[in-house]
C-alpha cells in the first residue's frame, strides 16, 4: 500500500531485546530520560461464535486491559490494524486515527460482565510486566516503550503518528538506526499475536 492519507494513524513497529543490559547502556548514551513506568494485563476476548481467524490478534483486537500500575482500574479496548510496507519496511497501522478505541473505563467485574453481555469469551492474556517509557532527547526527540513481557521478554515498541506514509516509514528507520537496531529485530507484529504464537494458537 502505498497511498497518501490525509487523517493521522498509528503506526509500530516491535524490537525484540536479547540483551537488555546493552540496551539500557544505549539509552543511557542517548541521554534518554525514564517519563514513566506502568504494568497491566490484557485479557483477549473473541466472540463466542468467532472463528480465530476472524479475531487473528494481528488484525482485530477486543481487549480488557487491567492497570495494575501507575493506577488501577479496566479498559475495553478494540483495535483493528493493517501491515503496511515501504522501503523494505513492514510496520503495523491502525485502521482508525483514534489508534485503540476505548469502549469502557472503569472496574474489571463490569468490564467482564459487559463483554460476556456482546456475546465475548476470555480467550488468552497478554501481561505486561514491567513497562517504561524513555524520551529520547538527542539526536533527536521521540519516545519509546520498554517492557518486559511474559512469554516473550523485552521489547521495544517505537511508535509513529501520521498519514503520510513514506515519512512514517523514514520517521521509524532514522529511529531504528539512532536506537541500533536492524531489520532482523524487528516484527510488525503485535503483542498479543506474538503470545498467541507462543502459547500455540497460531503458527
Amino acid at each position: 500500500m502505498t497511498q497518501e492519507i490525509s487523517k493521522k494513524f498509528e503506526s509500530e513497529i516491535r524490537i525484540f531485546v536479547n540483551d537488555i543490559s546493552s540496551f539500557l547502556e544505549r539509552l543511557k548514551n542517548l541521554d534518554a530520560e525514564l517519563v514513566l513506568t506502568y504494568s497491566f494485563k490484557d485479557h483477549l476476548f473473541k466472540p463466542k461464535e468467532g472463528s480465530i481467524n476472524d479475531w487473528d490478534p494481528n488484525r482485530k483486537t477486543m481487549r480488557l486491559r487491567a492497570w495494575s500500575h501507575p493506577e488501577t482500574y479496566s479498559q475495553i479496548l478494540f483495535s483493528k490494524t493493517e501491515i503496511w510496507e515501504t522501503n523494505d519496511l513492514q510496520y503495523k497501522r491502525t485502521c482508525y486515527p483514534q489508534g485503540k478505541i476505548e469502549l469502557f473505563h472503569g472496574d474489571f467485574e463490569s468490564a467482564k460482565e459487559l463483554l460476556e453481555d456482546w456475546g465475548f469469551i476470555a480467550w488468552f492474556t497478554v501481561e505486561k510486566l514491567k513497562g517504561e517509557l524513555f524520551k529520547i532527547r538527542s539526536p533527536s526527540e521521540f519516545v519509546i516503550a520498554l517492557e518486559n513481557l511474559e512469554h516473550i521478554g523485552w521489547m521495544v515498541e517505537i511508535e509513529c503518528w501520521g498519514g503520510n506514509v513514506k515519512e512514517v516509514s523514514q520517521k521509524i528507520s532514522e529511529r531504528m538506526q539512532i536506537l541500533g537496531v536492524t531489520t532482523e529485530d524487528i516484527t510488525f507484529k503485535s503483542c498479543p499475536r506474538i503470545v498467541a504464537e507462543k502459547l500455540g494458537l497460531f503458527f
